[in-house]
């Protein structure tokens, strides 16, 4: 059985155990967009840019809220509920492109 990123053999052995062998297809990083790969279907992509946005989400919001006096950490804090799930986590395209569950 093919799911997803690999291939799932389900049997039971013969002492009546359940046996799940899970091999992944899937490398961690893509050839490249160029050679027809989309780079969010591999995670180092994925992880690259998560950790990009979180910067600039940070950045952005200490940018906004330097001249009220409010310290990075706080500004941190605002840019994580921002991309979490109290803010653009709940649009489905966003949450599922950006921060797959697998």
């Amino acid at each position: 059985m093919s799911i997803g990123n690999g291939t799932v053999s389900i049997a039971v052995d013969r002492e009546g155990n359940l046996v799940v062998c899970v091999k992944n297809d899937r490398l961690s990083g893509s050839k490249g967009l160029w050679m027809g790969d989309n780079p969010f279907d591999f995670m180092l992509p994925i992880t690259i840019f998560q950790m990009a946005l979180c910067l600039l989400v940070s950045r952005l919001v200490y940018f906004l809220l330097r001249p009220i006096g409010t310290h990075k950490f706080i500004c941190s804090v605002l840019g994580g509920i921002l991309l979490g799930p109290s803010g653009l986590g709940r649009i489905e395209t966003f949450k599922l492109t950006l921060f797959p569950p697998r």
